[in-house]
């Protein structure tokens, strides 16, 4: 079907046609004074010459025909995206929280939705803070409360435009009160959308003013420190009304004063590092307080605590692989960034080449160094115990045989070592002599370019905690999918898993990553080939460019980070971290050895500074052995502050311990609470949107097909006269004319 059509000549028209009637009238001339010719066949030329004449001066014209693009049968997609997070409950509109007076507003507008937009496109309603989440118009009409943590506007923007691939987007209607406390690329996404032509309208709710007030959060950038070794406390300072304004921050150590920075106040949050050292082994408390400023609303919020764990030997890695690969060269180099990690590494490129790196520490100094030595892989007792921990590549079968393959059974369980399978199935064949500790049984396929989510376990574990900001499921699912992930036949009863994936679109859940106990020690099993994408991060995601180190860094310290029993003590008692956040639940690990378990009742109690305690009774774990038993339990604070958890033994030795830990909310959304409408309008703005305000949501309908217009495609006419079809018209009528002159004489 074509539309309408258009004349571009590459001359003006008037000429062409002042041209054509001239060579009409030459025509009428000659044919007027041509003798001998009858009028009948007189009137017929002319009009063969006046039917040739018209077609040239048509196709002189250049006629074009505008084809107007295909429409498609599927509604183009129209997403509606509302703020849920904890911000969205304060109360400053009118007497009703910014969320209800969202719903209010819904409600009042549900023919608006319901009918002008559903009828030309396809709904969306989605929920967001620090994740997104499908919704429906009636869920967010009814609900009364917002409890996300944080809100990531960037993420859910760019959801809109990777969601439903290969449909028309027509635009999407943020609802927020602006206050993005993740830090994303607003502006980036908002061009991104505007490249797919995907305008955003922002309606923005609640006050743009708030209390004066300071704030500050503090944590180890590490698991866990060495003696005479630096380390900083991460503090971080957000303020509202101090932009500018200097502050003191002071530290203390055991409530002992150490040190004071005086630090100039920017807007939002100020990062500093402090840096601190120990002479000794031990835990440590540390104190980091704020002074409190003039008029500031809440001075309790200026002091946090960080417990330190201070070991005196750096863990000794040893890394080997038969057959190296990408994931082998970035792994390599992040353990070798970690001045705290003394690695060796052996590569056997061949049957008869080996490529061996050994890192001495200096006992003085602890500084290392990295030297190509005669250093062997270890095949005794002897040599491998003195290793902390083994990562394996593949082929490990190639470099070691059987029997030196059942020294790792060995290692793990009475030295209490620790093996990370680095990259799946690290033998070929059946290994049963290793196969045997390993927390999954391997299948012999692979699935390529897949993602994994954490599981409950693996939010949890320290091993995913990057920046202390993003949850950590949030921040792996923005990460690159991997290569391949190795599927599985099985997880063992005893394993663990901390990451899932899905193996295609229909398919159950496999275990990417998951360990198990195994005697005294740990066994780590990464069944997935592509974690080295984490390495190398396009400049779009520059702040997770420190992920893939952290990530090794810390699984490499927890595996070894295990209570050790001390001299004549038959129990050890741990948390597995010394730090929380509010709403998570803390873990408490009991080990125990030479207890009768018919007779050892553990009791927990749980004293926070204010407030009462709580008791807790230990529950025995069915993975443990006779040799060690292990019994946990589980709390979740519900204060911030400092905690001392106490363990009463009716047996064994001590028969008290203590474990301390701290728990705070690091989350701004109740604290930061002013609305940003600039940073809104903004994403309006770029995307070539704009804000609707609350009241005028029924004027939505308008402004989109506003849009639509305004932005439709141009489309390009094509030329219909170069067309066989014409061609041979003209050519047929000159040959027709031509051979009527010569019947009649004229040629």
């Amino acid at each position: 079907m074509h539309g309408p059509v258009l004349f571009e000549p590459p001359f003006p028209i008037q000429q062409i046609i002042g041209l054509g009637v001239g060579v009409l009238l030459l025509a009428l001339v000659s044919y007027a004074f041509a003798t001998g010719l009858p009028p009948g066949k007189r009137i017929l030329l002319v009009l063969l010459r006046l039917l040739i004449i018209a077609g040239i001066v048509v196709v002189l014209c250049r006629p074009m025909a505008v084809k107007p693009a295909p429409e498609s049968g599927e509604k183009p997609v129209f997403t509606v995206l509302v703020d849920t997070s904890a911000s969205m409950n304060t109360k400053d509109e009118g007497q009703e929280s910014r969320l209800k007076a969202v719903a209010a507003a819904l409600q009042s507008a549900r023919g608006t939705f319901e009918g002008e937009l559903a009828q030309r496109y396809q709904v969306n309603f989605e929920e967001f803070s620090e994740e997104v989440r499908a919704s429906s118009f009636d869920e967010i009409v009814r609900r009364e409360t917002a409890a996300g943590a944080k809100t990531d506007i960037a993420t859910a923007l760019f959801g809109v435009s990777s969601a439903g691939p290969g449909k028309k987007h027509a635009g999407v209607l943020l609802i927020s009160d602006g206050r993005d406390n993740v830090g994303g690329e607003v502006e980036k996404v908002a061009a991104h959308l505007r490249s797919q032509k995907i305008p955003v309208w922002t309606t923005p709710v609640g006050s743009v003013t708030e209390t004066k007030d300071l704030y500050v959060t503090a944590r180890l950038n590490q698991n866990f420190s060495f003696v005479k070794q630096p380390a900083n406390i991460k503090v971080e300072l957000s303020q509202t009304g101090y932009k500018n304004w200097y502050a003191k921050v002071n530290l203390y150590r055991e409530d002992k004063y150490v040190t004071t920075q005086q630090v100039n106040l920017k807007e939002g949050t100020t990062a500093l590092d402090i840096p601190i050292k120990e002479d000794h082994k031990g835990v440590f408390r540390y104190s980091v307080a704020v002074e409190p400023l003039l008029g500031e609303a809440d001075v309790k919020n200026n002091r946090r605590s960080v417990f330190v764990r201070v070991v005196d030997e750096k863990p000794k890695v040893l890394l080997v692989e038969a057959e190296p690969y990408w994931d082998t060269r970035f792994l390599l180099r992040a353990l070798h960034a970690d001045p705290n990690l003394e690695v060796s590494s052996l590569f056997q490129l061949n049957p008869t080449k080996v490529f061996a790196i050994q890192e001495k520490t200096s006992p003085d100094s602890l500084e290392k160094e990295s030297v190509k030595t005669a250093f062997s892989m270890p095949r005794t007792k002897e040599d491998l115990y003195q290793y902390d921990c083994l990562i394996l590549g593949r082929g490990i079968d190639a470099v070691l045989d059987s029997e030196e393959l059942k020294l790792l059974r060995d290692y793990v369980m009475d030295r209490g070592g620790s093996i990370v399978f680095a990259r799946g199935k690290s033998y070929s064949g059946d290994r049963p002599e290793i196969a045997n500790i390993e927390p999954v049984v391997w299948d012999s396929q692979a699935i390529k370019d897949v993602r994994f989510e954490l599981t409950s376990e693996g939010r949890m574990n320290p091993i995913f905690t990057f920046d202390g900001k993003r949850a950590p499921d949030t921040v792996i699912r923005e990460l690159p999918s991997m290569v391949s992930v190795t599927k599985i036949q099985k997880e063992k009863s005893l394993s663990v898993i901390l990451a899932k994936s899905k193996a295609g679109t229909n398919a159950q859940e496999m275990a990417v990553i998951s360990y198990q106990r195994y005697g005294k020690g740990k066994v780590m099993s990464i069944g997935s080939a592509g974690l080295w994408r984490w390495a190398f991060m396009p400049e779009s995601f520059e702040q997770y460019d420190d992920v893939y180190q952290l990530f090794w860094r810390q699984m490499v310290r927890w595996l070894i980070d295990e209570s050790d029993f001390l001299p004549g003590q038959d129990i050890s008692f741990r948390t597995d971290r010394y730090a929380y956040n509010l709403g998570e639940k803390v873990r408490f690990v009991i080990r125990a050895k030479h207890v009768l378990p018919a007779q050892y009742q553990p009791q927990i109690t749980v004293k926070p500074l204010d407030g009462e305690p709580v008791k807790l009774i230990p529950a025995r774990q069915e993975h443990d052995s006779e040799r060690e038993m292990i019994y946990t339990a589980f709390h979740t604070p519900e204060s911030e502050g400092e905690f001392e958890a106490v363990l009463t033994n009716n047996m064994g030795q001590p028969r008290e311990d203590t474990a301390r830990f701290t728990v705070y909310s690091d989350s701004v959304e109740t604290r930061l609470v002013a609305a940003d409408r600039d940073l809104l309008a903004q994403a309006g703005r770029i995307t070539g949107g704009g804000e609707i305000p609350l009241a005028g949501l029924k004027e939505l309908p308008s402004r989109v097909r506003q849009f639509e217009e305004l932005s439709r495609d141009k489309l390009k006419p094509r030329d219909i006269w170069d067309r066989l079809a014409v061609f041979s018209l003209l050519a047929g009528l000159l040959a027709v004319e031509w051979f009527a002159r010569r019947r009649l004489g004229l040629v």
